[in-house]
Parts: C-alpha cells; structure tokens; sequence
C-alpha cells in the first residue's frame, strides 16, 4: 500500500509538474492521469484487503479470547474443586468417629491377600499388583464388604422389626387376656360358691392383706389363725379397693417426708424466732378447725368379721394420724361392745399421745370406738397412765378406798384375758346372748 500511496504521489506530482511547464499537452497529461487513476483503484484494492485483513484478525482475536475464557472459567472450576477437596479432606481428618482407626480401617495387605479374590489381588495378565492399583484394589475389595454388611445390616432390621411387630402382637394379645380372664373369674363365680371352693376371693383378699397396714394385718391374721385352728363360726374379711389403698399409702408416705423436711427447715430458722412464733400461731389458727377431721381420717381397707350363729357383724377400721384401731357393729346393738371388758368403754384414745395433738378428741358420740381389747388384738400396746407401783398392797390402804394386790393380781388376768381372740369372742357372743334376753 506504501508502494502504491508513493508512485500516486509522483504521478500527481508530475501532473501538478506538467501544468506548471505549461506543458499542455493532452497526451501527457491524460496517460499520466490513467497512470493516476489505475494507482488509485489498486490503492483502493490495497486499502480493502488491508481492512479484511484487520477483520480476520479481530475475528482471530475474539477467538482466543473466547477460549481464554473458557479456560479462565475451567481453572476457577479447578480452584473450586480443589478447595472442596481441601475442605472434604481436613473434615475427614476432624472427624470423630465412636469407633477408632483400627476398627474401620482398611484390611493389612497380608491379610488382604489371604482373603480376597483373585480378581482384587491380580491384574488383567495375572500378575500381583503394587502400588496405587493395589490401593484401588483394596479400596474396592473393602467397598464389596462393607456393601455386604450393610445388606446384612438391613436384613436384620427386617428381621428386628418382624420380631417386634410380633412382640407387640403378643403383648397385645396378653392385654386383651387380662379382661378375659376377669371376666372368666366373674362367670366361675356362682361355680366357685356352689364347690365351696372361692377361688377369686382369696386372690383379691391375698392382695388386700399385702395393702394393710401392720396393726390391721395382726389383728386379721390373728382373726383368721383362730378361725382355722380352733374352727370357729366366723367370717374374716377384707373390704376396701385395692387402688384407693395404693394411693392412700403413696400419700400417707409423702406426708411423712414433708413433715421431716418441716421439721428439718424449722431448726434452721430458730434465729428468727419471732417470724416463727407468728406462723406456728396463724398456722395454729388455720389448722384448729379441721385437726380433729384430719386425725379422724381412716385408712381405706377395713377389717370385717362376721359371727355367723349370732348374725352380729363387727367393723374395724384404723386411724393413721392417731396410730389405734376402732371397733363398730354394723348389726345388732350399737352397745354390744361397750363395756365388754370391766372399764373399756372407748370413750378416751388408749393411745396417751392422742391428748397432745386435739384435746376436742372423743368418742363418747361416735359409733365406733377405740376400745383396749381391740388394741390389744392389734398389736398395739400403749404405756398406762398410771404405773401399777402405785397400787396400794396393804389391807391398810384397801380400807382407805384404795387398790389391793388380789384385786390388781385380776385386772392383770383381765388384761390378759383380752389379748386372746378367743376370749373375746366368747364376750362378744355372751354380750350379745344377754342383750337377746333381755329384748
């Protein structure tokens, strides 16, 4: 293009050349103009390949570049790849497993040759492997087993849970037996009366006594002793629901914790003696009105007898919070049992303790009473009043009003005579002969 650009430069110049000679000459100017019009037109076929020229290497230009990018974007790939390889590789290496590397490590190469098949151990011409194929081959042995155990694994899921679908169905099935058998029970009933044999009954009896509490179960064990020693004509029984005893029992043992606690908190707060003589005085207060419904509380189960010839029926009851046990005839004479033994009227607790905590206490109007032979009969001895040594032994004293010792010698004998279950049948049954003739 320069060649071309130059010799239009001199042939214009030699036109421009020839004007100024006066050289007028058409010939001449006319050639030199066609000289000047065919540089032009190859000036301009220069000017147009040099433009293609430019367009091909723009067009190269885009291309390289277009495949720089890709590459740019190939190795931003790689970068990401390398860090979640960096970051998956230092989470592995963190990682803490219940089990430790020796457990779930690969298998040593000794023992991976013993083991694996030939197929692991060898390559395509049949020659041991070493190096990374061996790794690979290890890792592909291992991945067979451990595939091989998880399907294992899953086999005894199923297995655990057909085992606990059959459990469930047997558990279930001993829930529903339950309600059967009970109601089995209740249709063996008139069965059970009619063969003398009652079966049910001494089973829920059997449950009740475990229920009682410890004066109740001497008095009913004792009850139940004479009737199969000496065969007499009464009917022991234990009435009450065995829940409501069971929560009774549950209650009456957290009562007891709670006022230890009480007890407990209340020695650590002397130094502030006057804030706890005004709460023990409001408590006071609140508590008088309901101490005498709160000690008059009784225990669920109760203990009936029943004398069969005399139809006179007996119920004993216990009360937690005064720690005695009371005596009722539910048929008959309500006086039947006062007075059976010389001075045993029940009216006062036997229990000398019982005046400490409501001096409202009585049973001077109330059906059942705390007599001593039913104490006595339960287990429970409580220290007189009075000591005996106070009893006079002279003939002297006995003139002046006061005891002697023939006479302290039969309340002793009395006393004894009490203890014994048979001896107060036989009261209870004279008792209530008396009370028949009369009427």
């Amino acid at each position: 293009m320069e060649d071309v650009l130059t010799k239009l430069r001199a042939t214009l110049g030699d036109i421009v050349a020839l004007k100024k000679g006066g050289d007028q000459t058409s010939g001449s100017i006319q050639s030199e103009s066609m000289n000047g019009a065919l540089l032009l037109v190859d000036f301009k076929q220069a000017n147009r390949e040099a433009y293609e020229g430019v367009q091909h290497l723009k067009e190269e230009t885009h291309g390289i570049k277009i495949q720089l990018d890709q590459a740019h974007l190939q190795l931003q790939n790689l970068q990401y790849q390398k860090s979640y390889f960096a970051k998956e590789i230092r989470s592995c290496n963190e990682f803490v497993s219940a089990f430790t590397d020796k457990q779930i490590d690969m298998l040593p190469v000794e023992e991976f040759m013993q083991k694996a098949p030939k197929e692991f151990t060898q390559d395509a011409d049949g020659k041991p492997l070493d190096g990374h194929n061996l790794t690979l081959k290890r890792l592909a042995y291992e991945l067979d087993e451990r595939k091989e155990l998880c399907q294992t694994l899953e086999e005894l899921k199923t297995r655990k849970k057909a085992l606990a679908d059959s459990v469930a169905g047997k558990r279930k099935l001993l829930n529903g037996l339950g309600s059967q058998l009970s109601q089995l029970k209740k249709a063996t009933l008139p069965l059970q009366q009619h063969l003398e044999v009652p079966y049910t009954q001494a089973a829920k009896q059997k449950r009740l006594t475990n229920l009682l509490p410890a004066s109740l179960y001497i008095l009913y064990s004792q009850l139940l002793a004479v009737k199969e020693a000496f065969g007499e004509p009464i009917e022991v029984v234990i009435v009450g629901r065995a829940s409501e005893a069971e929560t009774f029992n549950r209650k009456l043992e957290a009562g007891q914790k709670s006022v230890a606690s009480d007890e407990q908190e209340k020695g650590e707060d002397d130094a502030d003696e006057e804030d706890f003589r005004r709460s023990r005085k409001k408590r006071a207060r609140v508590e008088k009105e309901k101490e005498v419904v709160d000690l008059m509380q009784v225990h669920p189960l109760v203990v009936e007898l029943k004398l069969v010839p005399e139809a006179l029926h007996i119920r004993f009851e216990f009360l937690p919070q005064l720690r005695i046990v009371c005596a009722e005839t539910l048929s008959g004479d309500e006086t039947t049992l006062i007075n059976l033994f010389p001075g045993d009227a029940g009216i006062v607790s036997p229990n000398t303790a019982n005046s400490l905590l409501s001096t409202q206490l009585s049973f001077e109007h109330s059906k059942k009473r705390p007599f001593k032979w039913v104490q006595q009969l339960s287990g429970l001895d409580f220290l007189p009043t009075v000591p005996p040594a106070l009893f006079a032994r002279s003939a002297e004293a006995a003139k002046e009003g006061a005891p002697t010792a023939a006479s302290v010698s039969a309340a002793v004998e009395e006393h004894r005579q009490q203890r014994r279950v048979r001896a107060v049948l036989a009261a209870v049954r004279a008792r209530n002969a008396a009370q028949s003739t009369l009427k």
